[in-house]
């Protein structure tokens, strides 16, 4: 059967289109076009961002030895093992260290006895490493003003804490800090008597204790009842 010519035109310009249509490459982008194209051979852009960490803290100014801001605070002689406190002067943050590892891993290797308090030193493993630290009445004395100016007022009343976040527990200071007061308000009844019996059972020692054998007695005492009293 012949189609009439007029619909065989129209097919065959239909046809063409089509193939056209195929053949043809898709239209570019234009935001892709104005994009440049990097070039591989060359180095990419320097981004600022990335020594951000480096700028906030920078290799040269940053403490290679633990002990730098690690001072010794106290020595003490619980059940006949030694119990050493230390501060540490940038963050005010005090530690109780003793022959088991503490919240941090440190363990106590040596603290010999001595009666003259700038005399008093410990040997700490930290991380794997050994450091001896010292008592530096310098540094306490710089921390405690520096605690004063931001906690000039101080409640009165409770019970003698086990430290006060700047190198452990002084009479002279005038009570405890109001951390100290919500940490033993936070203790059980039991708890908290406990506590009280044990200072009020040893408190001919506390009394002829140095005062920095004093502040390691009672901060490890805290410690030892508070951790008991999470458990239960």
């Amino acid at each position: 059967m012949k189609l009439p010519l007029q619909l065989s035109l129209l097919l065959l310009t239909s046809t063409s289109w089509l193939v056209a249509q195929e053949s043809s490459p898709p239209a570019a982008d234009p935001a892709a076009a104005s994009a440049p194209v990097a070039d591989p051979d060359l180095p990419a852009r320097f981004d600022p961002t990335t020594l951000s960490s480096l700028v906030q803290n920078p290799p040269f100014t940053r403490s290679v030895n633990p002990s730098d801001s690690l001072v010794l605070t106290g020595v003490a002689y619980i059940e006949g093992k030694p119990v050493v406190t230390i501060l540490d002067t940038e963050t005010k943050q005090s530690f109780v260290v003793s022959e088991k590892p503490n919240a941090k891993g440190w363990t106590l290797e040596e603290a010999p006895a001595s009666r003259d308090v700038n005399r008093i030193s410990a040997r700490v493993s930290m991380g794997g490493e050994v450091v001896t630290l010292r008592y530096d009445e310098n540094a306490l004395k710089a921390s405690k003003k520096d605690g004063e100016r931001r906690d000039s007022s101080r409640p009165s009343g409770g019970p003698p804490p086990p430290g006060d976040g700047r190198g452990g527990y002084d009479r002279s200071r005038g009570g405890p800090s109001r951390e100290d007061v919500e940490r033993f308000r936070s203790l059980s009844s039991e708890a908290q008597e406990k506590f009280r019996k044990v200072l009020s059972d040893n408190r001919e020692r506390l009394m002829n204790a140095t005062p920095e054998e004093r502040s390691a007695y009672i901060r490890s005492t805290f410690e030892r009842i508070e951790n008991e009293d999470k458990k239960r």
